[in-house]
């Protein structure tokens, strides 16, 4: 569609992609497989996850260390 940008999330461990597809996306799903959708520009969207990934930042790191 071309009013709608979809996503689809995957982690591994313990990263909450489920709270975070929520939080930003009005999504949801399991913790480790989730989805949401945005109706802004797809510019707009990458910026929402640029964001949504730097406040979920120390749970990436804890996962990688």
């Amino acid at each position: 569609r071309d009013d709608m940008v979809k996503l689809s999330l995957r982690s591994k461990g313990n990263f909450p992609c489920n709270e975070l597809a929520t939080k930003y996306f009005g999504g949801g799903g399991h913790l480790n497989a989730a989805g949401g959708a945005s109706k802004k520009s797809l510019r707009e969207v990458l910026d929402d996850l640029e964001l949504a990934l730097k406040e979920y930042q120390p749970l990436l790191l804890a996962e990688v260390l």
